[in-house]
């Protein structure tokens, strides 16, 4: 149960969801937590993960807490501190050079001969991260957001909070689901390129790494989960980012630039006239994991 709460940032009124407050600084936790349980009680011992560094630094301080060994293979320019949060727990760094999706290729090669710990693939992970739609609804009373804004990446918060309003309406307690906003780094946004049927871009560097996804295997799912909550996808520029985490800084929120994109799409929504009277964004990391 992380912190919602309001707050005026930059002359407009939001609901903070401080999800980098979860015990390894990331909503990543959410989805370690409940994938690393069901595979210990499967009798799994040891695994391997393929991560940016959140999802990673998560798998290996639950295996730890599981007595579960485990192999994070993260890109070679994945930021220090997260490494070392990694180290932390015990697990074994494997640094794969190129992009984010040569690590992805790398993994799927060790998961021949070993389980794979898989924050992407692995449903079990999305039976984590849509507990956020639970205490959402239980913090606000049963009075939902008219918008939630997240970043996306591989899509395992889009997805997951997606699931747990799915659940809810299932259940009869909402009648449909918030607006969900997806957000994306320009410099990689291949949600954001299905969504508009613009030109596909390219895998380019940025600060919001955490996100920088060229080719989600999930890309389908992610669309759906917007276009059902009558959401839509939004993407920041480098300079977007930057300026969104040092306003976010000055508020007191120690937050990453993964994070800070809700923030700048939020500012971006408002001076467009699409952003809704109720919005929720979601911090989704530390700020101690990009900052050496």
């Amino acid at each position: 149960m992380t912190p919602l709460h309001q707050i005026n940032y930059a002359g407009i009124r939001l609901w903070l969801k401080h999800d980098y407050l979860c015990p390894t600084g990331s909503y990543k936790d959410r989805g370690a937590a409940v994938l690393v349980n069901r595979a210990s009680s499967l009798g799994v011992r040891s695994g391997v993960e393929d991560s940016s560094g959140n999802a990673g630094c998560a798998i290996a301080a639950y295996c730890a807490l599981a007595g579960m060994s485990c192999q994070i293979y993260v890109p070679a320019g994945t930021s220090p501190n997260k490494l070392r949060q990694i180290e932390a727990y015990g697990a074994d760094i494997i640094k794969i050079s190129g992009t984010r999706q040569d690590t992805s290729d790398a993994v799927k090669h060790a998961a021949k001969t070993s389980t794979y710990l898989s924050h992407i693939y692995d449903p079990h992970f999305y039976q984590g991260t849509k507990t956020i739609a639970f205490e959402l609804y239980e913090q606000m009373q049963g009075n939902l957001p008219d918008q939630i804004i997240l970043p996306v990446g591989h899509g395992t918060l889009l997805i997951g909070i997606w699931h747990g309003f799915s659940q809810l309406m299932e259940l009869g307690l909402i009648t449909h689901i918030p607006e969900l906003i997806a957000v994306q780094a320009a410099a990689c946004a291949p949600l954001y390129a299905a969504w508009s049927g613009s030109e596909t871009p390219g895998s380019l560097p940025t600060l919001a790494e955490g996100i920088a996804i060229a080719r989600p295997p999930r890309l389908k799912q992610m669309l759906r989960a917007v276009r059902e909550s009558n959401g839509r996808v939004e993407i920041v520029s480098e300079s977007n980012i930057a300026d969104s985490q040092s306003e976010a800084w000055r508020h007191g929120l120690f937050i990453e630039p993964t994070s800070a994109v809700v923030l700048a799409a939020a500012v971006n929504l408002s001076l467009q006239g699409f952003l809704a009277e109720r919005t929720v964004c979601l911090l989704s990391g530390h700020g101690l994991k990009s900052v050496c």
